[in-house]
Protein backbone atom coordinates (compact mmCIF):
# COMPACT_ATOMS: atom_id res chain seq x y z
CA UNK A 1 0.00 0.00 0.00
CA UNK A 2 1.14 3.12 -0.56
CA UNK A 3 2.08 5.77 2.24
CA UNK A 4 -1.07 8.39 0.62
CA UNK A 5 -3.85 5.45 1.68
CA UNK A 6 -5.97 6.95 4.58
CA UNK A 7 -8.80 4.37 4.18
CA UNK A 8 -10.08 0.93 3.47
CA UNK A 9 -13.83 -0.20 2.73
CA UNK A 10 -15.56 -2.45 0.45
CA UNK A 11 -17.00 -1.02 -2.95
CA UNK A 12 -21.00 -0.33 -1.91
CA UNK A 13 -21.47 -1.60 -5.58
CA UNK A 14 -19.62 -5.06 -5.77
CA UNK A 15 -18.75 -5.57 -2.66
CA UNK A 16 -14.81 -5.77 -3.69
CA UNK A 17 -11.91 -4.14 -1.47
CA UNK A 18 -11.32 -0.27 -2.36
CA UNK A 19 -8.88 2.02 -0.97
CA UNK A 20 -8.92 6.05 -0.58
CA UNK A 21 -6.45 7.51 -2.33
CA UNK A 22 -5.05 11.00 0.13
CA UNK A 23 -2.65 13.86 -0.08
CA UNK A 24 -2.77 14.55 -3.54
CA UNK A 25 -4.16 17.28 -5.19
CA UNK A 26 -7.52 15.68 -6.20
CA UNK A 27 -8.37 12.46 -3.24
CA UNK A 28 -10.57 9.61 -4.35
CA UNK A 29 -11.46 6.02 -3.80
CA UNK A 30 -10.58 3.02 -6.46
CA UNK A 31 -10.53 -0.40 -6.35
CA UNK A 32 -7.67 -3.33 -5.45
CA UNK A 33 -8.14 -4.89 -8.55
CA UNK A 34 -10.00 -4.20 -11.86
CA UNK A 35 -13.32 -2.77 -12.15
CA UNK A 36 -15.86 -1.74 -15.02
CA UNK A 37 -17.49 0.93 -12.27
CA UNK A 38 -16.52 3.89 -10.06
CA UNK A 39 -15.50 2.66 -6.48
CA UNK A 40 -18.11 3.69 -4.45
CA UNK A 41 -17.74 3.06 -0.16
CA UNK A 42 -20.51 0.91 1.46
CA UNK A 43 -19.88 3.35 4.77
CA UNK A 44 -20.35 0.55 7.11
CA UNK A 45 -16.90 -0.74 6.05
CA UNK A 46 -14.72 2.55 6.04
CA UNK A 47 -11.63 2.08 8.29
CA UNK A 48 -8.23 3.22 8.83
CA UNK A 49 -5.99 2.15 6.42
Amino acid sequence: MSEHIDLTAECATCHGPIEHLAGIKDPYWRHVAVASHAAKPDPDTVKPA
